[in-house]
């Protein structure tokens, strides 16, 4: 049986849906109504010149929504295991660019929370949303970002609960996706 690799199976299956950024936003926002005033909550705890770091940032909707709240001298950086989700990020954030929407400009890169490209102590605050519990090292995943985050800041880590209907479903259909890949 062909062994799938990570990066094979998040850039053939990009969380979210296939659309223009207003279709992808509506969607993700319905589906998990709590998250922009969760996002208007962290934004109003950072400073103007904080450094952010989102570890699977998918399609950049939550980082796109952050940074039209954020100042124009933040940083913020999402990484992603997907290159197709990182290429429809800076799809995302260009067209949001040209429709003035907003303030930060976040850069999007391919990336690994097992090992992220940046110096120690660089970030004020870390977010990701429903990420760290698929890395294959957990434990290291936190590990490094303990290592990126400065002393005495900030994380925002949202973690699926095992038994939960959402993953279970997950779950089943990467199941099934990797009996059709095979």
């Amino acid at each position: 049986m062909k062994q799938i690799r990570y990066e094979d199976f998040w850039s053939k299956n990009p969380c979210g849906i296939d659309g223009d950024f207003e279709k992808i936003a509506k969607h993700r926002y319905r589906m998990e109504p709590y998250l922009p005033i969760h996002l208007k909550c962290i934004t109003t705890i950072l400073s103007k010149d904080s450094k952010i770091l989102e570890i699977g940032s998918g399609q950049g909707t939550d980082a796109l929504f952050m940074s039209s709240l954020l100042s124009k001298d933040n940083e913020y950086v999402g990484i992603d295991y997907s290159s197709k989700s990182i290429e429809i990020s800076n799809k995302n954030r260009d067209v949001c660019i040209r429709n003035g929407f907003l303030k930060c400009i976040p850069e999007f890169q391919v990336g690994d929370a097992l090992s992220i490209n940046s110096k120690d102590e660089y970030f004020d605050f870390i977010y990701s949303m429903g990420v760290l519990h698929h890395t294959p090292n957990m434990q290291l995943a936190i590990k490094e970002l303990h290592r990126v985050l400065k002393k005495g800041k900030q994380a925002t880590i949202y973690l699926y609960r095992t038994g939960n209907l959402k993953v279970e479903v997950a779950k089943f259909l990467r199941k099934i996706q990797k009996v059709i890949d095979f």
